[in-house]
C-alpha cells in the first residue's frame, strides 16, 4: 500500500476536530442552564386546545362574571362547562345526542342547587338548599311553571310535601301551625276539603269543608277524653253536637243561630234527660 499524503492526513484530522467542536457547542447551547426557570405567567385571552385536525376539544376562557372551560366533542359541541356564575361557581352538562341541556349545578345566594332538564330543556326536578328556602321540586315535563311535587323545609323549621295540580295544590302534608302533623286535601279550585289537624289542646282533629272553605263537619277530642262530632250551618255556626260525655252519650241539636234548642243525654245517676229551649233562652228539662 503506498504511504498516505501528511497533507491529506492533516486534513482529516483538523475537520474531526472542528465538527467535535461543533457538536459540543450546539449541545451546550441547546441544554437547559442549571440556573434557567420557567415562565411564571402566560397570559392570553382565550387558550383553544384542538386535535389532528383542528376542531376546538377544550376553551379556556372568560365571561362577563368571571373564567370559564368549556369541553367539546369530536364535533365541537358543548358538551361541559364549568365556570363563574352570577352568585358564585356554576357547572352546566348537555347531552351528547342534540346537545341540550341536562343538568345545572350552581351557586346560590347562601347555599347550591342542582337543576335537571328534560328533552325540551325545561327544568323537571330542582334542589336547592339554602337557609331560608331549602326544597326539592319535581315538575311536568311540558315545561309548567308550577311544581307537582314540592318538598318544602323553609316553613316552620319542619318539613311540608306539596302534591299540586297545574295551579293549585291538590294534597298537603306537613307541620300545623301549632306544631303538630297536619294532612290536607284540596279541590281542583284550590279551596280545602278534608284536614287531618291536631289541636291546641295536642288532640287529634279531622275536619271537611264546604266549596266556600267552611267547615261542614268536625271530628275531634278534648283532653279529657271526651269524643265529639259537630256539624255546621252554611255560616259555619253549629247546629248537631255528639259527644261521649264521661256520664255517657250526649246528643245537642242548636238552633239556626247556633243556640241549644234540644239536648239529649244523661244525668250524673246515669238517667237520661231530655233538655228542651226556646229560641229566647227559657227551657225545661223532663227527667223520667
Amino acid at each position: 500500500m503506498p504511504p498516505m499524503n501528511s497533507t491529506f492526513l492533516l486534513g482529516m484530522l483538523v475537520g474531526a476536530g472542528l465538527l467535535g467542536l461543533g457538536l459540543f457547542l450546539g449541545a451546550a447551547a441547546s441544554s437547559p442552564s442549571p440556573d434557567s426557570s420557567p415562565a411564571d405567567q402566560l397570559r392570553a385571552r382565550q387558550i383553544a386546545i384542538v386535535d389532528e385536525v383542528g376542531t376546538e376539544l377544550m376553551v379556556l376562557g372568560g365571561s362577563q362574571s368571571g373564567g370559564s372551560i368549556s369541553v367539546r366533542d369530536r364535533m365541537g359541541r358543548t358538551m361541559l362547562v364549568a365556570g363563574a356564575g352570577p352568585q358564585g361557581g356554576i357547572v352546566a352538562m348537555n347531552r351528547h345526542e342534540d346537545g341540550r341541556r341536562a343538568l345545572n349545578l350552581r351557586a346560590t345566594g347562601a347555599g347550591g342547587a342542582l337543576d335537571l332538564f328534560d328533552d325540551r330543556e325545561n327544568r323537571s326536578v330542582i334542589l336547592q338548599s339554602d337557609p331560608d328556602d331549602s326544597h326539592l321540586e319535581l315538575r311536568h315535563h311540558r315545561g309548567e311553571t308550577r311544581p307537582r311535587i314540592r318538598l318544602d323545609f323553609s316553613e316552620r323549621n319542619s318539613g311540608t310535601l306539596r302534591l299540586s295540580s297545574r295551579e293549585h295544590d291538590l294534597v298537603r302534608l306537613g307541620a300545623h301551625g301549632l306544631g303538630g302533623g297536619q294532612i290536607e286535601t284540596f279541590r281542583a279550585d284550590g279551596e280545602r276539603q278534608i284536614a287531618l289537624t291536631v289541636t291546641r289542646e295536642e288532640q287529634g282533629q279531622l275536619v271537611t269543608f264546604d266549596s266556600g272553605g267552611k267547615p261542614l263537619v268536625q271530628l275531634t277530642a278534648t283532653p279529657d277524653r271526651v269524643g265529639q262530632i259537630y256539624t255546621y250551618g252554611p255560616e259555619g255556626e253549629p247546629w248537631i253536637a255528639l259527644a261521649s260525655h264521661p256520664t255517657g252519650p250526649s246528643l245537642r241539636l242548636f238552633s239556626p243561630e247556633g243556640h241549644p234548642a234540644v239536648v239529649i243525654e244523661s244525668d250524673d245517676e246515669g238517667a237520661g234527660e231530655i233538655g228542651l229551649w226556646s229560641k229566647d233562652g227559657p227551657g225545661q228539662v223532663i227527667r223520667p
